[in-house]
């Protein structure tokens, strides 16, 4: 893989070789990004709408290249969490139905119109401005989507049957107001093996949407699946697809890979890489402490080497003493903790390393690789929080292949 922006100049280096003017620095394979679309796509009922989140900056992987990416790779529908995040795709020449899944304040509701946005409703008061909007500009009001939120059990979003049906009449009572789906999220379907409250979530939305229709009068969008359910039961997947982490090439969890292993599984492909420059290699002393807090003390003649990312960039803390780091594809274990913008790794094993090399944070360095996965298990935590923590302020390159 080279990097587009030196490809561009005419440039020849090694694929770790970076791009000169950048300390630190992601890099994103949207071809990788494109070609998960289209495995998930291949998974699904032809019906089905494939409808990637680009919320939170692309989970990690920046908003406008995992659109672009997402789009040429057949994604019907891209979702995102905020009102700007569906700003800057237009912006960016993102002409693909936006649904907007997070909160919407009434005060939001006249620029969502001008977006042409899909919005989620579960509050009366949406309801109300919107009608108030339509009196004025009835025809971009009717071009907007309305998405009931259903109560099934996360608790988050979401209203309870007696206020659907009351919504459903509301809008039906008001137009050019225009209902088009019916939506919850499941709970509880990734991190086990025990999917009873998943599919009793399931059973609640479609029972919900059979009653919204009812008084609707015609079929709606129905749609709940998250990447795990997509890739569990795609043969329940309704409509839309809303899928998040597995758009990136990472799985859900580990009990979802497992159980997917009889069947007909996407070739998902992670997308995501994370590279430093060393800014300084010395000699430390046995017995002295690296760090603040002295939480590592040299056991011997060491060589550090000290890396320009920390906890402000989003090299998570929880990594201090427990992760490594790539170094001309070897291992460079972190010695004390995780600074605010920098941290220390440990290059004694390593031979000729200098000011100025690479540092694979995330991603592979030859046969090695340091993943999303592996980072998470330091971290105790999961990879959503891995990528999407990474710094937005963080240079995002394309790369190709």
């Amino acid at each position: 893989m080279i990097l587009d922006t030196l490809s561009r100049c005419g440039a020849s280096r090694h694929p770790l070789s970076g791009p000169p003017l950048e300390q630190s620095w992601c890099e994103v394979n949207e071809t990788a990004l494109s070609e998960n679309i289209r495995a998930i796509r291949a998974s699904l009922d032809p019906m089905v709408k494939v409808a990637p989140a680009v919320k939170s900056n692309g989970y990690g992987h920046g908003l406008l290249q995992a659109a672009h990416a997402f789009v040429r790779g057949g994604a019907s529908v891209l979702c995102v969490h905020t009102l700007g995040e569906a700003q800057a795709l237009r912006e960016g020449e993102i002409q693909t139905p936006i649904y907007l899944f997070g909160p919407l304040l009434p005060s939001q509701l006249d620029e969502a119109i001008h977006l042409e946005l899909d919005i989620v409703v579960y509050s009366r008061d949406l309801i109300d401005t919107l009608y108030d909007l339509a009196q004025v500009k009835p025809d971009a009001v009717s071009r907007v989507g309305l998405h009931l939120k259903i109560e099934t059990g996360n608790h988050r979003q979401g209203v309870s049957l007696a206020e659907a049906i009351e919504f459903t009449q509301l809008i039906k009572e008001r137009p050019p107001l225009k209902l088009v789906g019916v939506t919850s999220h499941f709970a509880n379907i990734e991190d086990t093996r025990d999917h009873r409250f998943a599919e009793d979530q399931f059973k609640r939305l479609n029972e919900v949407a059979t009653e919204v229709e009812r008084y609707w009068g015609n079929p709606l969008a129905r749609h709940i699946a998250n990447s795990a359910a997509t890739l569990l039961w795609p043969e329940r997947t309704r409509h839309l697809a809303r899928v998040g982490i597995a758009s990136y090439g990472l799985w859900p969890s580990v009990q979802v890979r497992e159980e997917c292993a009889h069947l007909l599984q996407p070739s998902l492909r992670p997308a995501l890489s994370w590279r430093a420059r060393i800014a300084q290699v010395k000699h430390v002393r046995e017995g002295s402490p690296i760090g603040y807090g002295c939480t590592y003390i040299t056991t011997r003649p060491t060589q550090i080497a000290v890396l320009p990312v920390g906890y402000f960039e989003g090299y998570d803390r929880r990594l201090s003493n427990r992760g490594h780091v790539l170094i001309h594809g070897q291992c460079a274990p972190i010695r004390g903790r995780i600074c605010m913008n920098m941290c220390m790794v440990d290059v004694t094993e390593i031979e000729g390393v200098r000011r100025g090399d690479l540092a694979t944070l995330l991603g592979k360095d030859g046969e090695a690789e340091v993943s999303a996965d592996l980072i998470a298990s330091w971290c105790e935590s999961i990879s959503y929080e891995v990528i999407s923590r990474i710094a937005a302020h963080i240079p995002r390159y394309s790369v190709s292949e």
